[in-house]
């Protein structure tokens, strides 16, 4: 069962672990992903807790709901690459 982090309080809560592997990964679902800002803080919370490896495929970016929201000429949102 993942454990469930806000975006904002990821980088104190991964501060707070210990270090582990890639074989055991943290398995995380972070919310609160809902703007570009905030893909950033996760992206950066991240980049500072090198040892902490995290499982994040229960973690659900709603990007483009409202970053897009008044964009009415917008048929189709964009795709995140699966390398994210």
């Amino acid at each position: 069962m993942a454990t469930q982090v806000s975006v904002l309080e990821l980088s104190d809560w991964l501060s707070n672990q210990p270090d582990n592997t890639v074989d055991t990964p943290y398995e995380l679902e972070v919310t609160g992903i809902s703007s570009g800002s905030l893909l950033t803080t996760l992206t950066s919370a991240l980049k500072q807790n090198p040892t902490k490896y995290v499982d994040l495929s229960n973690t659900s970016i709603n990007y483009g709901e409202t970053t897009f929201r008044d964009c009415t000429s917008m048929v189709v949102s964009p795709i995140l690459p699966d390398s994210i």
